[in-house]
């Protein structure tokens, strides 16, 4: 599927451009002030629910799993399989304990699960081309 960028970006374009009809039919036919506003306003929204849908989807994954964000996203660098590196940080040794704690969460993250994080994130790279024949 397509990721979040293209499914929105048509329609907060067409909003946008809405936008912009508005103000100048309004009488800003000038790109300033109100014209600017009435331009952003509909990216600001959409940005804002695509965070939400995010934040939303991943909590419903977390909340399931039992897991604090920071262990449910650490355990799927692990078990993810176009991720080469995990890399943790910690300011205070309570959070390497918490972090290492990503490693009892791994088992859970069966296919399903990892399935519905793919989905709530929708950035999966596409397969390589093989292009030897």
């Amino acid at each position: 599927g397509a990721d979040l960028y293209e499914s929105y970006a048509g329609s907060i374009l067409a909003t946008a451009a809405l936008g912009v009809a508005a103000a100048h039919a309004l009488g800003n036919a000038d790109i300033s002030g109100d014209a600017i506003k009435f331009l952003a306003v509909p990216m600001v929204i959409a940005g804002v629910g695509i965070l939400a849908s995010i934040w939303a989807g991943i909590n419903l994954v977390k909340t399931e799993e039992g897991a604090s964000m920071a262990q449910l996203a650490l355990a799927w660098t692990l078990k993810n399989p176009n991720v080469s590196t995990t890399i943790t940080g910690a300011s205070r040794p309570e959070q390497i304990i918490e972090n290492m704690k990503a490693l009892d969460v791994l088992p859970q993250l069966t296919a399903e699960v990892m399935g519905k994080i793919e989905t709530i994130l929708d950035n999966k790279p596409d397969a390589e081309e093989d292009w030897r024949g």
